[in-house]
């Protein structure tokens, strides 16, 4: 190198400073996900169609807050049904105990009618319970993470499915 010609290192350091003047990107494009580390799964607890979800994808939830609701209307027709039938049942103990004070069939049927009015309590609690979780309130503070809200609306869901992620920001 010590022979190379002084042109010869001239043109190339020229080269290379014009080199440096080019821009060069300093981001590059692709593809991905960012995916939450430890967050907790939203999961159907009833079979059933999403009415609405109550909140926007990847916004702050509060827990206790109400997330996704579903379509009640089956729901609550059979706790109303329900309702009806305790008041039948209760109806029907009375009698029997009425009955019982003067004839030996209505003595018989007071355990029955008793044990039918204790079904339908039972009935009518699952009823009650099984509304009550027709609305899903979040479990804990975080980020609600879902893709589409409208996509939720209308879907129908087993138990267990995942609905949505909650994940700590």
């Amino acid at each position: 190198l010590a022979r190379a010609n002084p042109r010869w290192m001239a043109g190339v350091g020229a080269a290379l400073l014009a080199a440096l003047l080019f821009p060069v990107s300093m981001t590059t494009l692709a593809p991905f996900e960012i995916v939450p580390t430890d967050p907790f799964v939203v999961a159907a607890p009833i079979e059933g169609v999403i009415g609405e979800a109550l909140v926007e994808p990847n916004s702050e939830v509060k827990a206790g807050q109400p997330i996704v609701r579903f379509t009640d209307t089956l729901l609550r027709n059979r706790l109303v049904v329900a309702e009806r039938e305790v008041q039948v049942a209760e109806a029907h103990t009375k009698q029997a105990t009425q009955l019982g004070f003067d004839q030996v069939e209505g003595r018989n049927a007071v355990a029955l009618n008793a044990a039918e009015h204790e079904l339908k309590i039972a009935e009518r609690n699952a009823a009650q319970e099984l509304l009550a979780r027709a609305t899903i309130l979040a479990p804990r503070d975080g980020v609600a993470l879902f893709h589409d809200k409208g996509a939720l609306a209308g879907k129908p869901v087993a138990v267990g499915e995942r609905i949505m992620l909650i994940a700590d920001p």
